[in-house]
């Protein structure tokens, strides 16, 4: 008895050591994108800042066109 539960522990043991590579790398991927998508919403905020500014002056002519 003890036996098969030494083999059942190792092979589960073993099973786990083989997980660590494609979790390390799901992991690193995940926090690529979220760097990512930081960096878009940091950039899209920065337009929507452009865009509120140039509306907002009165000095340009309206140019406004259908979209």
């Amino acid at each position: 008895m003890a036996e098969a539960l030494g083999r059942s522990f190792s092979g589960a043991a073993r099973l786990l050591e083989g997980l660590g590579g494609p979790l390390g790398q799901a992991q690193a991927g995940a926090a690529a994108t979220a760097h990512c998508l930081c960096l878009v919403r940091r950039d899209l905020r920065a337009v929507a800042a452009t865009v509120a500014t140039i509306t907002a002056c009165h000095l340009l002519p309206d140019i406004r066109g259908e979209l």
